[in-house]
């Protein structure tokens, strides 16, 4: 079995959801990317699979990253690997969920446009869950997930917080008030790896423990 052999080199697979959009896609090669700044100390090898079928994962563990409650479940179901939830809402304290906190980005955007309204611009979540949380925590949200899209940001919003930089690269410059929060994205990569190495391991964690907020 993948993962048992301790001569082999542990690694690890990204999935993402059928539904993901382009500008999903492209935010996920960031996440890739702070993902490899971290799993090198750990001598993990790292691959993105754009494979969107629910089967079996040749791999120590598998990142679950925006994937909708049924699409992790049946993916999950058909492993036996560790399976972790990034920007995913599973609230289920068998697998790890490492998700923003949202109301700590609204603060901070509070505190950068000292009392003037702003708009939180992200891309379109596939997980309902995690729409929710964003929609609750902020005043006014805009998703985004097509060129229309974008178009309609440039056109009609002045204050804008953005969390993700596939949308930073897209709005910079553009003439509107833009608050880049970024504080969570090396963190986030950290902490994935975190909690990969404690369910390849099997350690015991408290039900809370499971659920992260960065």
């Amino acid at each position: 079995a993948v993962g048992l052999n301790t001569n082999q080199r542990p690694s690890l697979v990204v999935r993402s959801s059928a539904q993901a959009s382009p500008l999903a896609e492209n935010e996920i090669l960031y996440f890739l990317h702070a993902l490899d700044e971290v799993r090198g100390e750990q001598n993990y090898s790292l691959q993105y699979s754009l494979n969107k079928s629910a089967e079996k994962i040749s791999a120590s563990a598998c990142i679950c990253y925006d994937m909708s409650d049924e699409e992790f479940y049946t993916l999950s179901r058909e492993n036996f690997i560790p399976v972790i939830a990034v920007d995913c809402l599973i609230n289920d304290p068998v697998f790890y969920q490492i998700t923003l906190d949202y109301k700590k980005v609204n603060s901070h955007a509070e505190r950068y446009f000292g009392g003037q309204d702003f708009v939180y611009c992200c891309i379109e979540p596939r997980n309902d869950g995690l729409k929710n949380e964003i929609i609750a925590a902020f005043r006014q949200v805009k998703f985004v997930s097509t060129s229309q899209d974008i178009r309609d940001c440039f056109e009609l919003l002045k204050n804008v917080v953005v969390t993700q930089p596939t949308l930073y690269d897209i709005f910079a410059g553009m003439g509107m008030k833009l608050f880049f929060y970024r504080d969570h994205l090396d963190e986030r990569a950290k902490i994935t790896i975190e909690c990969m190495n404690k369910a390849i391991d099997r350690l015991n964690i408290a039900d809370e423990e499971h659920y992260i907020k960065v």
